[in-house]
């Protein structure tokens, strides 16, 4: 694994070393990880998908207020000019 594998490669890799124990135990173990990483997973892709939703009105009304601000400050320097 690295920084740049993806939750789904942990998983797959994770359901592949599954396969290869034979300790019942182990496997049962490695269930409820498999579980947690993939419960972890969902709460932060809609944590993530909340906050993006909540900052693009924001980011819009901003770029709105400056495209607004430009324009008026084009405005004065072309009545100085």
């Amino acid at each position: 694994m690295t920084r740049t594998n993806t939750l789904s490669d942990l998983l797959d890799q994770l359901s592949s070393l599954q396969g290869t124990i034979t300790n019942s135990p182990d496997i049962a173990k490695l269930n409820e990880i498999l579980q947690m990483i993939k419960a972890d997973g969902q709460e932060l892709n809609y944590l993530f998908s909340q906050g993006v939703n909540r900052l693009y009105p924001k980011v819009v009304a901003i770029h709105n207020l400056n495209n607004k601000v430009f324009a008026l400050a084009q405005g004065l320097l072309d009545r100085l000019n």
